[in-house]
């Protein structure tokens, strides 16, 4: 039955203790893949709203490899374990303009495979699941990181409206207001969606080869066509257009930095990839 199904006795499996914070993000990766196989969602909530209630309890954590220090993650216990109930209708998609990301035109600079040189750069409509580009990393060292299956990528949208911000530097960025950058007096933590930052303020973009602090010397409105943004698999802070930006929150971003990677393997191992991206992410989006 629905009812005796935990994540702690799934985790259990792995040898450890998810409650008490003793798994490895791999152990948590088997203990999810095994969580999807082996709960009978028809006796549950919609799997979507249980598995939305799951994220937001590993992402309220310290993470580290996806242990917790807090103990928060036991009361996720019961997330997957309620007596079933009438599922509710289901609710009309958000508008384009909710997902965090940028048009098609928008370039990131992505490296050859065969000598690791960088080369022209790539609009986001032509990046491919694996193509490695140009990121920051949270102290604004300058990377690279590899485009994850979980992009976003849907180039039949259009008329979409986004926010245009141009630095004194003459760079400029268009984004969703949705979407998040990296704002303030260091990079990259402290983060900001496009719609909250006001001119004057200060972001980051990158110059003769390294992130620099710039002002935010005007903003406007605009509409364009299709809808991208790259997920890294290392919890990267893609270079768009010259400007260091967010894929999301800095929550999401550092539980992509420890988990995202075993996640991948994982589901790639097990065929369960779409099962995912379809359960945490929502039917609603398309991606790479």
């Amino acid at each position: 039955m629905c009812s005796g199904t935990s994540i702690n006795a799934l985790a259990a499996t792995q040898g450890c203790d998810a409650g008490c914070g003793s798994c490895s993000g791999n152990q948590i990766t088997v203990a999810y893949t095994n969580l999807l196989d082996n709960i009978p969602f028809s006796e549950c909530r919609s799997s979507q709203q249980t598995v939305n209630e799951a994220s937001v309890g590993l992402q309220s954590q310290r993470v580290s490899g996806f242990s917790t220090t807090s103990g928060d993650f036991a009361a996720a216990n019961g997330y997957f374990c309620n007596p079933p109930s009438p599922s509710p209708p289901p609710s009309a998609p958000p508008e384009p303009a909710s997902d965090p990301c940028f048009p098609s035109s928008s370039m990131v600079t992505t490296l050859r495979a065969s000598d690791g040189s960088r080369t022209a750069a790539t609009r986001l409509d032509g990046l491919r699941e694996g193509d490695v580009i140009v990121a920051a990393t949270a102290d604004r060292t300058l990377t690279t990181d590899t485009v994850s299956l979980f992009s976003i990528a849907k180039l039949e949208a259009h008329d979409v409206p986004f926010v245009v911000l141009t630095t004194s530097t003459n760079h400029s960025l268009t984004l969703t207001g949705s979407h998040h950058l990296p704002v303030g007096a260091s990079c990259c933590s402290t983060l900001k969606k496009a719609n909250d930052v006001t001119v004057g303020e200060t972001v980051w973009v990158v110059s003769s080869g390294a992130a620099v602090a710039t002002a935010v010397a005007s903003k406007a409105l605009t509409k364009a066509a299709g809808l991208h943004s790259p997920v890294l698999t290392n919890g990267g802070f893609p270079v768009v257009n010259g400007v260091v930006t967010s894929f999301d929150s800095i929550e999401k971003v550092t539980l992509a930095k420890h988990g995202l990677a075993p996640l991948l393997a994982a589901c790639k191992a097990t065929g369960t990839c779409e099962r995912f991206r379809s359960l945490f992410l929502g039917d609603y989006k398309k991606y790479l």
